[in-house]
């Protein structure tokens, strides 16, 4: 019952601020790899909540992997083949991760090499679970990865993270 995503800083001015980028990198996820890379053990989901629970989304990705795609909406994103016209420089991302275990280090390693068919060069930067969680709460990050373990097999226990009384 776990669900696991990679996220973007909307506030990082690189990601948050280019919405083709974004596009560019989801389109650039192979979640076919992904998926032997984790022994087939995980499967796709279009929401918040697990296949295996009732009320989980089953529709298709908005932006499946496709290359060709990603390609073309890197230009849109004003990075032809992954270079910065202004610099001549190739774009480099940082993934912030929480911990360094071998399975942490391999996984951020496959999102790399999938980035890099689109010229992206991805950095993983490692650090402490309190210095990952202070990070994020400070917006010093521009991708990261998160998720969430169910306690009980009811959609609820995964939408309830969008309900809150103190969001401002």
């Amino acid at each position: 019952l776990d669900v696991r995503y990679v996220g973007f800083n909307m506030k990082d001015k690189v990601v948050g601020k280019n919405k083709a980028l974004r596009q560019a990198l989801t389109s650039a996820f192979d979640f076919e790899a992904w998926k032997k890379f984790y022994n087939n053990r995980i499967d796709y989901i279009a929401g918040p909540v697990p296949t295996t629970v009732d009320g989980c989304l089953m529709t298709p990705a908005k932006y499946p992997f496709d290359l060709k795609k990603a390609r073309e909406l890197m230009v849109k994103a004003g990075y032809p083949n992954g270079i910065d016209p202004k610099t001549g420089k190739r774009l480099v991302i940082t993934l912030l991760l929480g911990r360094a275990t071998q399975d942490v280090r391999e996984s951020g390693e496959l999102l790399a090499s999938f980035f890099a068919k689109i010229g992206v060069k991805l950095e993983l930067q490692f650090c402490t679970w309190s210095a990952f969680l202070k990070a994020i709460n400070e917006g010093r990050m521009q991708l990261y990865t998160l998720g969430w373990t169910g306690d009980y097999p009811d959609a609820e226990n995964f939408l309830q993270l969008f309900h809150s009384s103190r969001v401002s």
